[in-house]
């Protein structure tokens, strides 16, 4: 709260130092990003606290980035099948090993 051009509270100047202690938002669902990330070697998989989103980052070139995100990590993993799939549809074809 500020009052007069002040800082109130912990903030203010002249306050004691109080040690602050680090909190880790949503442990179990990092560990499932974690998880799911050691998993999928196409993709980088992490766990946004701010958003509550799982988010997945595809590793493959592509001219574009792709990047899917979704509430769970069982619909994280749908949208990246889906991702995979529309990719490979817009890629060109490969014969004989070289492209022309």
């Amino acid at each position: 709260m500020r009052r007069s051009g002040r800082c109130a509270g912990r903030h203010r100047v002249g306050a004691p130092r109080q040690r602050v202690y680090r909190r880790l938002w949503d442990p179990r669902q990092r560990e499932e990003a974690a998880r799911l990330n050691a998993r999928e070697p196409g993709w980088e998989v992490l766990y946004g606290p701010w958003t509550r989103r799982f988010w997945g980052f595809a590793a493959w070139p592509s001219p574009r980035g792709v990047i899917v995100h979704a509430s769970t990590a069982d619909e994280l993993v749908d949208a990246m099948r889906a991702a995979e799939v529309t990719a490979a549809v817009g890629a060109r074809p490969v014969w004989g090993g070289s492209s022309p």
